[in-house]
């Protein structure tokens, strides 16, 4: 018997020729696609298979030991169409160890397919059979009338997947419709209309990919000329009608002389009227057959240029109907129509009479006492039953981080529909309240039990009840503040009143307090603390630690560089922390400057003078500013050190770094990522270490789970679409994203990183696009995504946006997006393997309690992942992050709209309402949210930018 080592190998290569010289022909009708490899140090074998037979197996060839069964009779992971995939994924096996094979087979029964490609890595072989789709022939284009149609035969291979358009060299089209018929054989589109541009010539192109994302070349070209003019314009609009009836409403379309050509009236469902030329044609559904509150209208006619007035309950709006130079058709009959969109029509509610904010004035972070007055108005119509009370707040920058400072802070926590009340004040009754909510710069929601009446005067004011700390006025003082009120049919319908966009928002005074001095305009005073240069003083929100609190000494660091090391006074920490008890004078930060510091710059605190305030449990901020970042540090980081280090915080010191990279580390991290601008000359690391007295030292590099702020100044403006924030790997070099929001002002830019962890960080400038994403839905937040490095294509130009995406891939998404890092070796999942791609982010993901299994200790990583389990993802990933939301209460109301709620299971459905009052994900249709429809790529990128925004992760 022979054994392993005591046999002589033959050519690998004339073995490897003689067996594909026998299956040739067998190779030239492969049924099968595949792509997997062997580890013949552990037997492992990892890959896929795509088959139209409900079963197949796979063996090796190994020159020495001959043929070696790996899989036998392979059960399907899913099937599509016909197209069966196996995922292979076996084991380690001793009996399968040390082969040195040539080539693979994928058996169908009987039918072998020898792999025609071999790799191999070390002591890694991949197999696979290769075969790119030829390129189709048969292709055709022609213009008929206002279609530009293309069509190709139809053709019965079951491993062909998708069909691709391209026009002028780029991918304009996708279609991956195919159909099983009864009689085995697989249909494709034939044909697809596409509009063009007149005067424009066209080369037309198609190709075809395969199950395994293989793309055919391209077909024979067809070039095609489009007609120079339409034969006629199709107009068409939409009139929001806010409120207003429908019925009624007229369409009066007339031409440049003034004469009308088209005058219709739409009552109950039926347009009726007259016309001299042309078609028109009135809806009350959108373009999905749903009714809405608004009227769709279309008109043919001959000529270029029109006006458009419509009238409904007495209120009047006209419109320019004017064809542009550049015109494209639109398929009506075999007529040559060109498109032109008209601008959609508002027909928005003003209230009869400018509201009166009764809180203009107050001074700077004045709470809303019991009974004092908040806005009177006057609704100009009938129907609300919500009121949305914007408070002062500051405009800019829009979208950017608030704070106490110019914003109004509403307390959530604290707010009560009983503390509001609502007289109307003809007769001083009382409207009762039904629920109050707070959102986000100050806007407070509030729900009312009955509607409101047309031309009766309202006044809302603090009810009596009320506990006098709900409200809070910004903290700076100023003249130009903004404010606003709203009445609206729904929470998230349409406005009914609304301040007329002709004046804005009203503009708010915020005066300075009363018990300021003119040293300090901007604070007032703070009773019983002396104001000596000894003693730190709230300023703007923050206590700044006075510089006689500071010792600075002047070091040389390990890599030569000149380091700084500021050491703080304990007991003026300790007095400056203390100012922050008082939460009436809105102080929530100690600052520690630290400019001049050159490369390096270390701060050292005694922990001692943390002591009282972790006592308290004190939510408050350390800010560090060096010349590289200002460092923003909760000092609840540090409240388990005397656990962690065994030793009281008398005798510990935690020394703060912030430094740019040395100019190695710089090179390193440019060559790594070479194909990468950098925006800042060295990167810039921080780190935190506590040391004891007697010399035990801990790392503080994970915040677990907290997001602790960096800002970076850039001395010049940039753009927050193409400028990332990014963690450096520190074994790899690479780049990863970290949430930041961009601010830009005076010509320079603030980026506020948020990350829970400490690293190396920088800025970079990218812009990413694919080539198969023109005239995609989603193709903006698609590359801005990837522009951040967030998702990735399947190749560098292709991103496959209409891809089913899988639990193990949305999951590593999350990961990315919430700039954590992978926690390899940990998974807890029976088919999660420490060697999967995702497996240190499904790691993450665990710990961060984003995903759990799904049965019997299985996650499922390769399974499509439903919209309602992309819900709970998502409502996870949101409290992971640290904004907790509860819509217990208001969980069926915002679910009502979707007729298939009942389908959402009972586990989900408040995960699904999170996310859709977020406005993260929305129904498929305005009455369907599809909860278990398989999200595809594009959905997912399209959640999670509407995600981090919402988290405020990215602009």
């Amino acid at each position: 018997m022979f054994t392993k080592k005591g046999v002589r190998r033959v050519s690998v290569t004339l073995a490897a020729m003689l067996l594909l010289s026998l299956l040739v022909p067998l190779l030239a009708s492969a049924a099968s696609l595949f792509r997997f490899q062997y580890d013949s140090l552990t037997g492992k074998v990892y890959g896929y298979v795509y088959s139209d037979k409900s079963s197949v197996s796979v063996s090796v060839y190994d020159n020495v030991y001959g043929k070696k069964n790996i899989v036998t009779n392979a059960a399907y992971t899913s099937v599509t169409n016909g197209v069966y995939y196996y995922r292979l994924d076996t084991p380690s096996n001793g009996e399968l160890t040390g082969y040195s094979p040539v080539t693979a087979t994928v058996y169908e029964s009987t039918t072998p397919y020898v792999s025609m490609n071999t790799t191999v890595y070390s002591s890694v072989y991949v197999f696979e059979n290769a075969n790119t789709p030829s390129a189709p022939t048969g292709f055709a284009a022609v213009i008929n009338g206002g279609d530009l149609f293309s069509s190709w035969p139809m053709i019965n291979d079951p491993m062909i997947k998708t069909i691709n358009l391209y026009m002028n060299g780029n991918k304009y089209h996708s279609n991956n419709s195919r159909n099983l018929e009864s009689n085995g054989n697989f249909s494709y589109w034939t044909g697809i209309h596409l509009g063009y541009n007149y005067g424009g010539t066209y080369t037309m192109q198609m190709s075809v990919t395969d199950v395994a994302g293989r793309e055919s070349p391209l077909s024979p070209a067809v070039t095609i000329t489009a007609p120079s003019q339409p034969d006629g314009y199709r107009y068409q609009g939409q009139v929001a009608l806010n409120g207003n009836v429908q019925d009624g409403t007229t369409f009066v379309v007339k031409d440049l002389t003034g004469n009308i050509v088209q005058n219709v009236t739409y009552n109950g469902g039926v347009v009726s009227g007259s016309t001299s030329i042309g078609r028109y044609e009135i809806s009350d559904k959108d373009y999905s057959g749903t009714y809405t509150d608004r009227l769709y209208y279309f008109f043919d006619l001959p000529n270029k240029a029109y006006t458009l007035t419509v009238t409904t309950n007495s209120k009047t709006r006209t419109a320019n109907m004017e064809a542009p130079n550049s015109l494209w058709s639109i398929p009506v009959s075999n007529v040559s129509f060109a498109g032109v969109y008209v601008n959609l029509i508002y027909f928005y509610s003003n209230f009869a009479s400018t509201p009166v904010y009764l809180f203009n004035g107050f001074e700077q972070g004045h709470y809303m006492q019991p009974n004092e007055g908040i806005v009177k108005f006057t609704p100009a119509g009938s129907n609300a039953n919500y009121l949305y009370v914007q408070f002062p707040y500051d405009k800019w920058p829009y979208g950017g981080l608030t704070s106490s400072n110019n914003s109004t802070t509403l307390y959530a926590d604290k707010l009560a529909a009983a503390d509001f009340k609502l007289i109307k004040s003809s007769d001083n009754s009382l409207l009762e309240i039904v629920s109050a909510k707070a959102d986000s710069r100050g806007l407070l929601k509030l729900s009312l039990s009955s509607k409101l009446e047309a031309g009766q005067q309202y006044e809302l004011s603090m009810s009596s009840t009320s506990g006098g700390n709900e409200i809070k006025l910004p903290l700076w003082s100023g003249t130009k503040f903004n404010a606003n009120v709203q009445t609206r049919i729904g929470e998230t319908q349409y406005i009914f009143d609304y301040v007329d966009y002709s004046i804005a928002d009203q503009t708010i005074s915020v005066s300075a307090s009363s018990t300021q001095t003119p040293s300090t305009p901007s604070i007032p005073s703070i009773p019983g603390i002396p104001s000596t240069p000894s003693t730190p003083s709230p300023t703007n929100g923050e206590v700044k630690l006075d510089p006689k609190g500071v010792t600075v000494t002047k070091e040389t660091g390990a890599d030569g560089k000149p380091v700084t090391r500021l050491t703080i006074n304990a007991d003026m920490m300790g007095k400056a922390l203390g100012l922050l008890k008082d939460k009436d004078k809105g102080a929530r930060s100690v600052t520690v400057e630290a400019s001049g510091t050159e490369a390096t710059a270390k701060i050292d605190i005694p922990a001692s003078s943390l002591t009282e305030a972790l006592g308290s449990n004190l939510d408050a901020v350390i800010s560090i500013k060096s010349d590289a970042a200002t460092y923003n540090l909760p000092i609840n980081l540090f409240k388990d050190l005397t656990s962690a280090l065994k030793s009281d915080l008398k005798d510990v010191k935690v020394t703060v770094s912030i430094s740019k990279a040395s100019e190695t580390v710089t090179q390193e991290i440019k060559k790594a990522n070479a194909d990468v601008k950098q925006l800042l000359d060295n990167p810039i690391e921080f780190t935190i270490t506590a040391e004891t007295s007697k010399g035990s030292k801990l790392d503080i590099n994970d915040f677990g789970g907290t997001y602790v702020e960096r800002k970076i100044l850039i001395p010049s403006k940039v753009d927050s679409s193409k400028t990332t924030a990014v963690v450096i790997d520190p074994t790899t070099g690479l780049m990863k994203f970290i949430p930041a929001i961009i601010t830009n002002a005076d010509g320079k830019s603030e980026v506020t990183i948020k990350s829970s962890h400490n690293s190396v960080y920088t800025l970079i400038e990218r812009n990413k696009s694919f080539n198969d994403l023109n005239g995609h839905w989603a193709k903006a937040d698609i590359e801005l995504l990837a522009s951040k490095l967030i998702v990735q294509g399947i190749t560098d130009t292709n991103f496959s946006p209409e891809q089913n995406v899988t639990r193990a891939q949305f999951a590593s998404l999350l990961v990315t997006a919430l700039g954590l890092n992978e926690v390899a070796g940990s998974v807890k999942f029976n088919d999660v393997n420490a060697n999967d791609w995702y497996s240190g982010a499904i790691g993450a993901a665990t710990k961060a309690g984003i995903v759990d299994g799904v049965d019997n200790g299985n996650f499922a990583p390769n399974a499509s992942i439903t919209r309602e389990q992309m819900s709970i993802m998502i409502s996870r990933a949101i409290k992971a992050a640290g904004k907790n939301a509860d819509v217990t209460s208001t969980q069926d109301q915002t679910l009502a709209s979707f007729t298939d709620r009942g389908a959402i299971h009972d586990w989900a459905k408040s995960a699904v309402a999170q996310v859709v009052d977020a406005k993260i994900v929305t129904g498929l249709t305005d009455n369907a949210f599809a909860p278990s429809d398989i999200a595809t790529r594009a959905q997912a990128a399209v959640m999670l930018k509407r995600f981090l925004q919402y988290m405020q992760f990215i602009n």
